[in-house]
């Protein structure tokens, strides 16, 4: 016989929400390498970065070692800022499947981190277990972007940080305060608790009139970590000061008081890509709860000020992108070279803390709140499961279609064993494909290069850019994406069969003066006799229609 739902131990939850949770990876496992993985900032970048950085050095090479595949050259420290012990997983499974492991890490560190924070600070007795179990689940099951804990890993952060307060002495704490910054951005969620943790040692201050010194010791072990887990990016700002980067002429896209409002009702409402919290169908059960939650006098300190967190940082979010505001933005960028906006990367952990709070609140005090509480994690469950990066990519090509390695194999043998010394191009493709798959390449996508070689490289593009204003704004006033952009296709790095170009307008002295050679094209180029590019061979059996031109 089943027990009643009541009757179900705290334990046996947790042992069904482990096996969901394996239940929800494993689309990754049964397709494999066919799985649609996010492009966007992933696959255009993030994962090829690790690759090259494992090809050469691994993942603690020096700072300024060199990367040769990419920008014609550039050090360490400009593909990957960090030594993030999430590569150990690539370097020990390969590409794909390392990173399935680290898909794996992310969820059972969310679900954990929740857990804890929800039954230690919410409801210390375990009396809502249901609710307990069932948000950490949620949350665990958010489509994290990419593969590190700069969201995933935030409610460890705060339940050590928490225990520390209290003041509680476990090991536990200490590891997870250690570890953490080695996986995960300083610059995107780093910085950020990191602040908000300092103004609740602040808070406790004035409030106590002592020194929590077990609390300051975790922020000093905390900054610490940081430090040495991001040491490539310190020795780019420091080290390598002399050297311009592309980033001291980027122009961030200011608007009116308008276009500023509805960022901030945007954030507030919906959360950022690169941060899903996806509460936007829950916002105001959410508020709803909450509210009764502290009319029931529940956590009402805790309540209000995750309220003002979320309020405040998201009136600051549209703030910074106000016009208005741009000489102050301009002279803070200068001084603190980190986005001031992203304490979004906070948000997905505050909106499901809000969630609980409530939920426990109603929970407890009336028979049907339980009822209540339970459909709402039930849809919301069902809400974050439809998001699962395979079918919210699956539009995308696979995982082994984007990267065309048979493709690209043919074209390494056209291409013989000079591909090392003479430089590529792609016209119509990501150039992290090439990158992965060992091509040498003049374009690429890095957050921080030498500004000498945009302008460099501006020179091979130039006439494309004329004829396009908005390509050229896009190059000239950000950049981070140094493409091999053509008018006719514009932004389009996705069609795997667009209509020939017509006039492709480069300056192929400028590309050869940077050692270039070769062109990939998704498109055909019609006019390529009047640029003295050969048509060596066409690779089309596979998701993209290739051309491969070299230069006479």
């Amino acid at each position: 016989m089943l027990k009643p739902i009541s009757e179900i131990t705290l334990q046996q939850l947790l042992g069904v929400a482990m096996i969901l949770l394996l239940v929800y990876f494993l689309p990754y496992f049964v397709l494999g390498t066919d799985a649609p993985i996010l492009i966007h900032d992933n696959l255009d970048s993030n994962l090829v970065w690790v690759k090259l950085v494992l090809e050469n050095g691994g993942i603690f090479s020096s700072p300024d070692t060199h990367i040769p595949q990419i920008l014609g050259g550039v050090p360490r420290s400009s593909v990957f800022g960090t030594y993030d012990i999430s590569l150990l997983w690539f370097q020990v499974f390969g590409m794909y499947w390392g990173y399935v492991a680290n898909k794996v890490i992310m969820g059972g560190v969310a679900f954990w981190g929740m857990f804890g924070l929800l039954y230690h600070f919410v409801s210390p007795k375990g009396i809502s277990k249901y609710i307990i179990v069932g948000v950490a689940l949620i949350y665990s099951c958010l489509p994290f972007w990419s593969f590190t804990l700069s969201v995933a890993g935030m409610p460890a952060v705060m339940w050590a940080f928490l225990n520390l307060r209290k003041p509680n002495y476990s090991k536990f704490n200490w590891v997870v305060i250690g570890i953490i910054p080695w996986y995960s951005s300083l610059v995107l969620s780093g910085f950020f608790i990191a602040i908000l943790l300092g103004l609740i040692w602040v808070y406790d201050i004035l409030r106590t009139k002592k020194i929590n010194g077990l609390y300051f010791s975790g922020m000093v072990l905390f900054g610490v970590m940081y430090i040495l887990s991001h040491i490539p990016l310190f020795y780019t700002f420091v080290i390598q000061s002399s050297v311009l980067s592309h980033r001291v002429e980027m122009k961030w896209i200011m608007g009116d008081w308008d276009a500023s409002r509805g960022l901030i009702l945007s954030i507030f409402q919906e959360g950022q890509y690169h941060a899903h919290s996806l509460h936007e169908l829950m916002i105001y059960p959410i508020l709803w709860v909450s509210i009764i939650s502290i009319a029931l006098k529940k956590h009402v300190k805790l309540l209000i000020s995750v309220f003002l967190f979320l309020i405040f940082t998201s009136i600051l979010y549209g703030l910074l992108r106000y016009e208005g505001l741009a000489i102050v933005v301009e002279n803070l960028m200068a001084v603190i070279p980190i986005q001031l906006q992203r304490f979004h990367f906070l948000h997905p952990m505050f909106w499901y803390l809000l969630f609980g709070l409530g939920l426990v609140a109603i929970s407890e005090k009336w028979i049907w709140g339980k009822y209540l509480a339970m459909a709402l994690i039930l849809f919301q469950l069902g809400n974050v499961a439809m998001f699962h990066e395979v079918f919210s990519q699956e539009t995308n090509p696979t995982f082994k279609q984007f990267f065309a390695t048979d493709q690209f194999n043919e074209i390494k043998n056209a291409m013989g064993a000079s591909f090392k010394e003479n430089k590529v191009i792609s016209v119509g493709l990501h150039p992290s494909i090439s990158q992965f798959n060992g091509l040498y390449t003049l374009d690429g996508y890095l957050p921080s290069y030498p500004l000498a070689y945009k302008y460099q490289f501006r020179k091979v593009i130039s006439g494309e850019l004329d004829k396009n204003p908005g390509l050229e704004k896009y190059f000239d006033e950000w950049g981070s994406r140094c493409y091999s952009f053509s008018s006719e296709l514009g932004k389009d790095f996705m069609n795997p069969n667009p209509s020939p170009i017509e006039n492709l307008d480069y300056d192929l002295a400028a590309f050869k003066a940077l050692k270039g050679k070769y062109l990939i094209s998704t498109a055909k180029i019609k006019n390529n006799p009047q640029l003295d590019l050969i048509l060596d061979s066409a690779k089309n059996p596979g998701y993209w229609n290739l051309y491969l031109y070299q230069i006479k």
